[in-house]
């Protein structure tokens, strides 16, 4: 038989103390190693009987070490729990404000798996979340060519890397694809118009491959040489002596 527990896993599991939960080592490996325990196969007594006095004593041990680590099932309590935990857990790693992050005091008899179903839904919230920092990192914006692609969209320009991100961000979700690629931010136009800031003044930076409209002249907006508008100079102070000539 192939589905008895190798001795190695038997011996570990024997010989191996559980993981202390309240140090960062212990949760990283209860995390981690939860729900990795194999059932024992069912055997009939004939089947049992065919064995090997070794492997029908594994066998033997795998089912008694099934009995004890049984998974605790779901009771309305610890679906109640399970979504209050996790809805504060979400809520709270969300939440950028200085502001006081809400807490979860679970309370009852003993023996009710309080500690298990808190510890389950904060690894199952943790293996999210650094799923998703994994998936944001690995495949959107640093594998490949996308760090070229980001350079050649952007030129490096900060404000410009943002407004791309945050956009196509938002186009991933609406669009439901739920990945930034390079088809997706082709589609994302890069638009800085602000009429509060003058691109000939330095205020907004060039947009790499985009085709920059002119802007409408305005009053109080003089023309440069080469039909390049100069920036706003009514509120300019120009000394006593022009206020004297007004």
């Amino acid at each position: 038989m192939t589905d008895v527990l190798p001795p190695h896993v038997l011996a570990e599991m024997i010989t191996g103390k559980p993981p202390r939960r309240d140090t960062f080592e212990g949760w990283q490996h209860y995390r981690t190693t939860r729900g990795q325990f194999a059932a024992a196969p069912k055997l009939t007594f004939a089947q049992w009987r065919a064995l090997t006095p070794h492997r029908r004593s594994l066998y033997d041990l795998h089912r008694t070490a099934m009995h004890v680590n049984l998974p605790l099932q779901e009771t309305p309590m610890s679906l109640k729990v399970s979504r209050l935990v996790n809805r504060r857990m979400r809520n709270n790693a969300l939440k950028q404000k200085p502001a006081t992050r809400a807490g979860v005091m679970v309370t009852g008899w003993g023996y009710q798996g309080k500690t298990e179903t808190v510890c389950e839904v904060a690894a199952g919230f943790e293996d999210a979340w650094l799923d998703m920092h994994n998936h944001l990192k690995r495949g959107m914006l640093t594998a490949g060519g996308m760090p070229e692609y980001l350079m050649r969209r952007t030129g490096g320009v900060v404000g410009l890397l943002e407004r791309l991100i945050e956009d196509g961000a938002q186009e991933a979700m609406d669009s439901g694809k739920e990945l930034l690629d390079e088809g997706l931010l082709d589609e994302i136009v890069i638009s800085l118009d602000d009429p509060g800031r003058d691109p000939g003044a330095g205020e907004v930076p060039p947009v790499p491959g985009a085709t920059r409209q002119p802007r409408k002249k305005t009053a109080g907006t003089a023309r440069q040489k080469g039909g390049r508008s100069s920036r706003n100079t009514v509120f300019d102070d120009r000394g006593p002596r022009s206020a004297a000539r007004g």
